[in-house]
């Protein structure tokens, strides 16, 4: 029982990071709003990211 225990405490600090993220999420977004060009970039910076490809792609 103990094993499962600790399985489930480890299962909620998953789910409170989980809840974390989204909440820093909507703090950064309810900023941003308040901010068109600090909104851009970080529109930007994400676009940037992820279409941003390993250079060994290119050779």
């Amino acid at each position: 029982n103990s094993g499962l225990q600790a399985l489930s405490s480890k299962e909620s600090v998953k789910n409170q990071c989980v809840i974390n993220s989204v909440q820093l999420l909507i703090n950064i977004k309810n900023r941003a709003v308040g901010h068109p060009v600090l909104k851009a970039q970080l529109m930007s910076q994400a676009i940037a990211g992820v279409s941003e490809k390993p250079t060994p792609y290119y050779t």
